[in-house]
C-alpha cells in the first residue's frame, strides 16, 4: 500500500529485501519483521546534485521501509539504521495496518563515515492509508514533492525532515482520551475504551531531563516515570471506526482531531487552556 500512495521516480526503485540480521544482532532483532529497500534517491538516476563535505554527505538519499511487531522500540530500531547506512535516510515503519515516516539529520565521520553523529531522530504521527486525514494527506504530498524535486540532495532531505517534524509523533493519555469519549457519547468502561481504542498503539512518554525534541527520543535523557499516550492520529483513526463516535465527528464536524479536542476541552475547562 505505501508504494501506491509514494511518487518515487521510477529510475530510483530497488524493492530489495535486505536480511534483519544485517542490522540487528540486538534487542530490537524481534522488533523487526522484514526490511525492504524501496530506493534510492541519486544524481546518476534523476536530476538532483550532490553535496559533500569533511562532516556531511549528501551524495544518495536511501529509502527503506522497516515491518514491525511491535512499536514499544521505535527509537531504537529507527537508531540501529542511522547508526548504519551511510547516507540520508527515510524510514517508512509499517505496524499492521498503519505506518509513519522517519527521518534524522546526522554528521558523517570524517575519515569513512563508519560513526556517524546522530541528531534528533524524529517521527511522524501514525498514518492509515484506508483512512487517510487531512493532515497525513498534506504529509504525504510534500513527502512526494520532495522526492520529485530537481535541487541539491541537501535541500531535499532537509525538506523531508522538516514535513516530519510538522507531523510529528505526539498524543495523549487515556484519561484524556476516556474524557473526550464522555462529551462524545456518555460515560463508557475502562473496557469499552479498550475496544474502542483497539487500533491505537500506545506509547510510552517518559519524563525528560530537559524539555527539547532531541530529548524525547534520547534514552540518556529520560527518566524511568512515564505514562502511556495515545498519538493524536490514533485517536482520530479509532474515534472514526467507531460508529457512535463517528456520528458524533460528522454531526459536529469536526474537521480533524485537533478540532475536535480544542473544541471539547475549551467547553469542559470554562475556555481555558486546552487540558492533557
Amino acid at each position: 500500500m505505501i508504494e501506491s500512495l509514494l511518487l518515487i521516480p521510477e529510475k530510483c526503485m530497488v524493492q530489495n529485501k535486505i536480511l534483519v540480521s544485517k542490522f540487528f544482532d540486538d534487542d530490537y532483532f524481534e522488533s523487526v519483521r522484514s526490511i525492504t529497500w524501496l530506493a534510492s534517491l541519486k544524481p546518476l538516476f534523476v536530476n538532483v546534485t550532490a553535496v559533500k563535505t569533511e562532516t556531511i554527505r549528501y551524495e544518495e538519499i536511501q529509502i527503506i521501509c522497516v515491518d514491525l511487531t511491535e512499536t514499544d522500540n521505535l527509537y531504537g530500531v529507527a537508531n540501529a539504521f542511522y547508526k548504519k547506512i551511510k547516507y540520508p535516510c527515510l524510514l517508512v515503519m509499517r505496524y499492521n495496518n498503519k505506518f509513519l515516516f522517519s527521518t534524522c539529520q546526522f554528521d558523517a565521520g570524517k575519515e569513512d563515515y563508519n560513526s556517524n553523529k546522530l541528531h534528533s531522530i524524529q517521527f511522524s504521527h501514525w498514518i492509515y492509508p484506508d483512512l487517510l486525514s487531512d493532515g497525513a494527506k498534506r504529509t504525504i504530498n510534500k513527502i512526494n514533492n520532495a522526492l520529485n524535486l530537481e535541487s541539491d540532495l541537501k535541500t531535499i532531505y532537509t525538506e523531508l525532515s522538516h514535513t516530519v517534524q510538522f507531523f510529528r509523533l505526539e498524543g495523549t493519555t487515556k484519561a484524556h482520551v476516556k474524557r473526550l469519549l464522555y462529551d462524545m457519547i456518555g460515560p463508557i468502561s475502562d473496557n469499552k475504551l479498550d475496544n474502542i481504542m483497539q487500533y491505537a498503539t500506545p506509547y510510552k512518554k517518559h519524563h525528560l531531563t530537559e524539555q527539547t525534541l532531541a530529548a524525547k527520543y534520547d534514552k540518556s535523557k529520560r527518566t524511568k516515570s512515564f505514562t502511556y499516550s495515545y498519538d493524536y492520529e490514533d485517536i482520530w483513526y479509532c474515534l472514526q471506526k467507531y460508529e457512535p463516535s463517528k456520528r458524533v465527528v460528522e454531526g459536529r464536524r469536526y474537521r480533524d482531531i485537533e478540532d475536535l479536542m480544542n473544541s471539547i476541552d475549551t467547553k469542559l475547562s470554562g475556555g481555558g487552556k486546552r487540558w492533557k
